[in-house]
């Protein structure tokens, strides 16, 4: 005869009591000792406990045909007996198991009550890997989850947990952004004064090639106790589709920061064409500034090809120029470029990019007037974006990814970055 919950909780309890009167820590005990028996005795009923209330819910067991969830009547086959893997170890749970002739596939309502996926983690479990998988590879993932946790997966559970976690991450975020452009969104009554854009590319490895990732930041600035303007409340977004893609996200989530009723729109670029471009669909009214710290980088090249990296005139040059560039002497630096007389074809090539690079980003470069409006010119914001999320995670050695693997960890990351405190179990459980 089966027993009662209220006679489960009675056998557990009497077990538990003779387990403390046995275990329970001495007098004079260290905090060492302390620590291990407690975690012992934790660990024993915990165990008993998760044995129990499993076993309790039965094999799943609903007669010979249960319904499918295409609708169709699917047959008992027999009960397996599969491991699961909880927070607390692992288990076996005998599972009935039916098949459906219609779409030929079987399936165990036993899953489904437990909340259990394909490869039985639960989901406190695939929330952890979720979580850790979004900072470092697959396989040393597999390793901490042991070390820290006694969680005993594979290397390739971790990958198929944490690209499932991503893609229902991704998922949520699509239907986020087409709510916003389908234009039924309402924007937040408070904004902020001033409101910046800014977006870059990163080539990350694929199994057929290198790919470049998409990666944008909204995000408010202020100067701080040295007067200097600082980024703050930095949010991402990142993809591996087209220009537009990157666009309709950097949009959607300025707009939940309060877009359309903030006093200014600032978007900070590279130089590269297709940002401006996005910038001119998306913002129209926004005032548009070529990084510093990106111009700074072509006259660093221009001084390594002109003077020699690392010499005291290529450094010279560079801080002079910096200097004038930044105080609003764009003519200057100009002429300085222009009375360069490179020999070698390469160095003249060298010589005339920069200068259409200049001259093209001229509107965006008035550095001085935007300081004067303590406007963020930009310190690798994007830059730094792109090496957090697409370099730290998706280009380490040997990683080679299919597009829907890279795009569902980049959102992992992603939402990790900018939300430590999110619990993945929400969609850890759309993932089962």
């Amino acid at each position: 005869m089966e027993e009662t919950r209220e006679q489960r909780i009675a056998r557990l309890t009497d077990e538990f009591r003779k387990l403390l009167e046995e275990k329970f820590p001495k007098k004079g005990s260290t905090m060492e000792r302390i620590e291990k028996i407690t975690e012992e005795i934790g660990r024993e009923i915990t165990e008993r406990i998760e044995d129990d209330a499993t076993k309790q819910e039965g094999s799943g067991y609903v007669g010979s045909y249960a319904v499918c969830k295409c609708g169709c009547l699917s047959r008992y086959v027999r009960d397996y007996e599969k491991r699961i893997v909880s927070l607390h170890g692992d288990r076996k749970v005998v599972r009935a198991y039916y098949y459906c002739g219609n779409c030929k596939k079987g399936f165990c309502p036993i899953d489904e009550t437990l909340e259990l996926d394909g490869g039985c983690t639960t989901i406190a479990v695939r929330a952890k890997i979720a979580r850790l998988a979004a900072l470092v590879p697959f396989g040393r993932c597999s390793i901490e989850l042991n070390h820290l946790c006694g969680i005993d997966v594979s290397a390739k559970t971790v990958e198929r947990v944490a690209e499932l976690v991503g893609s229902q991450i991704g998922k949520e975020l699509a239907k986020e952004t087409a709510f916003v452009l389908s234009g039924h969104a309402v924007g937040p009554k408070i904004a902020p004064n001033r409101l910046y854009v800014t977006v870059d590319g990163a080539m990350a490895p694929m199994k057929d090639g290198w790919r470049e990732c998409k990666v944008g930041a909204v995000y408010e600035a202020s100067p701080d106790n040295n007067g200097a303007v600082v980024a703050r409340n930095i949010e991402h977004v990142g993809t591996f589709g087209n220009a537009e893609a990157v666009g309709d996200k950097l949009y959607a989530l300025a707009f939940k920061r309060g877009a359309e009723r903030c006093g200014d729109i600032v978007v900070l670029g590279d130089g590269g064409r297709w940002i401006w471009n996005q910038a001119k669909s998306n913002f129209p009214k926004a005032t548009e500034i070529l990084d510093f710290y990106h111009a700074a980088e072509h006259l660093s090249e221009v001084s390594k090809v002109w003077y020699g990296a690392q010499t005291p005139k290529a450094a010279k040059w560079l801080e002079e120029r910096s200097l004038d560039l930044i105080e609003g002497r764009w003519e200057k630096v100009m002429r300085s470029i222009r009375a360069w007389r490179p020999l070698e074809a390469e160095d003249i090539k060298t010589k005339n990019d920069n200068l259409r690079y200049f001259k093209r980003n001229r509107e965006r470069m008035r550095y001085d007037e935007y300081r004067a409006k303590e406007m963020h010119i930009g310190s690798g914001i994007a830059e730094s974006s792109c090496k957090c999320l697409v370099q730290a995670r998706l280009k380490q050695s040997g990683m080679r990814w299919t597009e829907a693997g890279a795009e569902s960890i980049l959102q992992l990351r992603r939402l990790w970055l900018d939300a430590p405190d999110t619990n993945f179990e929400q969609y850890a459980r759309m993932a089962a």
